[in-house]
């Protein structure tokens, strides 16, 4: 067999004992009788309410609460995944939260309960998916809200054979673009590819199909070759003396073996084939994880002493990291007529490309160059292995993008600079709306031409039958893009 390891588990529970055993398990202290209590009021809260899908709530939110305790969070965050449909499903109250299990515990759940809000609002799935994440993020001070969402999504996936089709379809594009990118923005990986290859099976059953069958015959082809790989790697380590903590082979995902396929060996237009999984270089992979930074580079000298390598299909993302923190040494070599990527990380890399720094380790996501885009939010978290230090501000992060998010009326998102006011938000909709502009109401109401937008408002704009653009406008708005608008009509 090939070995294939993964801390995280796909496998659902459906007893609360599961959970209590798992975490037992672990080496952080939980307060157990927190979770019990939480527990406790969930049970009663959603004994015999039942989900589209059919299955039981209280099962969902055991779920839930499993995915959160494998990324290693702490008490209040096992909490809030068992109540973090009190409010909305069991008509428990946020101020009864907060009295039983303490202001973070309430603050979760009540942003849990925003972000769902903000999701519903917007119809468009595709073409404002950034500015939806932006706008996620921008909601939210603790980054353990945006866990448990994904975590909760990840969950109703899992379950979502028994829906409706355009429920289900619906929710596997929410997927696609929000919440996946999600998971990789905030360095999840794990949960990033099973919200993908899911979504995938769903979206796209024929070319799922096609690729499932077609890693499935190239790998029992190969089956022998790669465990062969991996003792004669094992023996090479033992006679140089390099002690490693793990080596193991896994197969690439479905989803990112068919994105790679259909990008690079697919012509345009036409269903990924058999064959072309067969060009894949990188469908094995052998990853071995070591101590130190020098270790895996005295490793990658030996593999490429011993096996011919591809250096086009070379990466030292050790020495110059991915945008999103991702660390390892990945090289191509060319084993028994097969390809086959080697990895090479340490452990304290593993943890963070794998689980993120949700249950890792404390980083800066700053500007990616090669976009222009910018990331400048910090999570404010701690090594998972340092349990001693959790305090209750370790979660908190803080967002300094200076944009703000709002709706039109159909739920389309627009993303507008701080400060911008409704004059701002017509001329972004269209030149002929912004140089008609007659007042504006937001969230109903009317307002005057000099009021500040405010993310997740909905903005409508009344025009009049005849251009009312004047210079005065110029003190108003905050756009440079709406001042030259203004000043071209003026010139004119």
């Amino acid at each position: 067999m090939i070995i294939i390891t993964n801390k995280m588990r796909s496998k659902r529970i459906k007893e609360y004992s599961e959970l209590i055993n798992y975490l037992k398990e672990q080496n952080y202290k939980y307060d157990f009788k927190i979770i019990d209590k939480a527990y406790s009021i969930a049970k009663m809260l959603h004994e015999g309410q039942k989900r589209i899908s059919g299955d039981d709530y209280l099962v969902h939110v055991l779920n839930v609460a499993f995915l959160i305790a494998q990324l290693n969070l702490d008490t209040n965050s096992i909490v809030a995944s068992l109540l973090h449909d009190s409010v909305e499903k069991g008509g428990y109250s946020i101020d009864k939260i907060d009295e039983e299990f303490g202001t973070e515990v309430a603050f979760i759940i009540d942003g849990l309960t925003t972000i769902k809000n903000i999701t519903q609002t917007t119809k468009n799935f595709s073409s404002d998916s950034e500015d939806l994440k932006h706008l996620i993020l921008n909601s939210t001070e603790d980054v353990r809200i945006l866990i448990i969402r994904i975590a909760e999504k990840l969950d109703n996936i899992y379950t979502s054979d028994n829906l409706p089709e355009e429920i289900k379809t619906t929710s596997a594009k929410k997927i696609f673009n929000i919440y996946a990118p999600l998971a990789e923005y905030m360095g999840i990986g794990y949960f990033q590819r099973e919200l993908e290859e899911n979504a995938f099976r769903i979206l796209n059953r024929e070319e799922y199909e096609i690729s499932v069958n077609s890693i499935k015959k190239i790998t029992e082809k190969s089956e022998e070759i790669i465990n062969q790989f991996k003792l004669e790697f094992e023996q090479i380590l033992k006679n140089a003396n390099v002690s490693y903590l793990n080596l193991y082979t896994r197969i690439k995902g479905i989803y990112s073996a068919y994105k790679k396929v259909k990008m690079k060996y697919t012509p345009q237009g036409e269903k990924v084939s058999e064959a072309e999984f067969f060009k894949l270089r990188d469908l094995f992979a052998a990853r071995v994880i070591l101590n130190t930074v020098e270790e895996c580079y005295i490793v990658l000298g030996i593999v490429h002493k011993h096996w011919d390598q591809d250096p086009e299909e070379f990466d030292d993302y050790i020495a110059k990291p991915k945008d999103n923190g991702y660390r390892s040494i990945q090289t191509s070599i060319y084993y028994r007529n097969i390809y086959l990527e080697v990895q090479i990380r340490t452990k304290e890399m593993h943890e963070f490309n794998e689980f993120g720094p949700a249950s890792h380790i404390a980083y800066k996501l700053g500007q990616t160059k090669n976009t222009g885009k910018s990331y400048t939010w910090t999570k404010e978290l701690v090594k998972w292995q340092n349990r001693d230090i959790l305090g209750e501000d370790i979660y908190k992060i803080k967002l300094f993008a200076n944009s703000v998010f709002v709706f039109t009326p159909k739920g389309l998102l627009i993303r507008l600079e701080k400060g911008a006011t409704p004059i701002d938000f017509a001329f972004r909709i269209h030149t002929e709306i912004g140089l008609r502009y007659a007042g504006a109401l937001v969230n109903g109401k009317m307002v005057n031409k000099e009021y500040i937008l405010s993310t997740g408002e909905v903005v409508e704009i009344l025009l009049a039958p005849k251009l009312t653009v004047n210079s005065s406008w110029l003190n108003i708005v905050k756009s440079a893009s709406t001042k030259q608008k203004i000043r071209k009509f003026l010139n004119t």
